[in-house]
């Protein structure tokens, strides 16, 4: 359930500032990218994709403003992830490959398979 919360704010930021200007009001993204870099790794790789996504399509000073506000949250979480980077090796993490769920089919993976279709196909119909 959180991480299709944390799939919900990445989809309506998005849809807030694709086609409107970016203004002082995106910086209650820090928070959001903040918790989501703390608690979700793998949904923050996923919204930095489209924080990039954003960046791409904006004009220089509000690329200035996303990347402040990017910077800004990876400095706010520099104390957890740092070593976390160091110490990946040693942890279970480095042992999970993700897509080989995506290769079977079952009852344990279907959750995972039908999000894996559906997520893409959302971005794809909100976004073109």
């Amino acid at each position: 359930m959180v991480i299709l919360l944390e799939w919900a704010k990445y989809i309506i930021y998005l849809v807030i500032y694709k086609d409107k200007r970016i203004d002082k009001n995106f910086v209650f993204i820090i928070p959001f990218y903040f918790f989501a870099l703390l608690s979700h790794q793998n949904s923050a790789i996923i919204g930095s994709l489209a924080i990039f996504g954003l960046f791409l399509i904006k004009n220089f000073k509000e690329k200035i403003i996303i990347i402040i506000s990017v910077l800004t949250t990876l400095l706010a979480t520099s104390f957890w992830w740092i070593d976390y980077v160091k110490n990946f090796s040693k942890t279970t993490s480095a042992t999970i490959i993700v897509g080989n769920t995506l290769a079977t089919i079952n009852k344990a993976t279907f959750n995972d398979n039908l999000v894996a279709f559906i997520v893409p196909l959302i971005f794809f119909i909100i976004l073109y």
